[in-house]
């Protein structure tokens, strides 16, 4: 599989007709981030698909919305990455790149892809300096994102959120969004 195999692409009302029954099909082998996408179209956040131009099958997703970083006792505008899933097909498969770029897994590509999307329109249009995740209690999933340039913070200390009962420190993770 090479990158020109992956159709990116935003769910929407008009789309999620098409898409349902592909949807209904994704399985990330974690049972609430698949809840999660099956009910995306009916949450205030956008959702980029990555269809497998091979077999139009989804490969996976990620959802993400505006939200906001506290540090140094300022807070600033951030996007949280609500969820994100590659499908248990393609965890774990390698891409090839044809852009240069060194060949990785599928999972690290769309993950770069969804970063550089929001980086893209933070710097265009809403400012935002960080991208926050909160990320399932797992520590493949948090060396995962520790290894696509994230780090580890203290959500109750960074997070305007306060106590939050789904808020691990150990696994929130922050990707700070450099001006260009």
């Amino acid at each position: 599989m090479t990158t020109n195999d992956i159709l990116p692409d935003f769910l929407n009302e008009k789309n999620f007709d098409d898409l349902i029954e592909r949807i209904n099909d994704f399985d990330c082998l974690r049972d609430g981030i698949n809840e999660v996408f099956k009910q995306v179209v009916n949450r205030d956040v956008t959702t980029l698909v990555f269809i497998n131009n091979i077999d139009s099958t989804i490969i996976g997703f990620c959802t993400y919305c505006c939200s906001s970083f506290k540090t140094g006792g300022i807070v600033y505008p951030a996007v949280e990455l609500v969820s994100f899933g590659i499908d248990k097909k393609y965890q774990g498969v390698f891409l090839e790149r044809i852009d240069g770029e060194e060949d990785c897994k599928i999972s690290s590509y769309v993950l770069k892809f969804c970063i550089d999307h929001v980086e893209n329109i933070s710097v265009e249009h809403i400012c935002a300096r960080f991208i926050i995740l909160y990320t399932c209690r797992d520590e493949k999933v948090k060396k995962f994102c520790l290894n696509n340039s994230f780090s580890s913070f203290v959500a109750s200390e960074y997070s305007l959120r306060g106590k939050d009962e789904y808020l691990d420190n150990d696994y929130s993770m922050v990707y700070p969004i450099l001006k260009k």
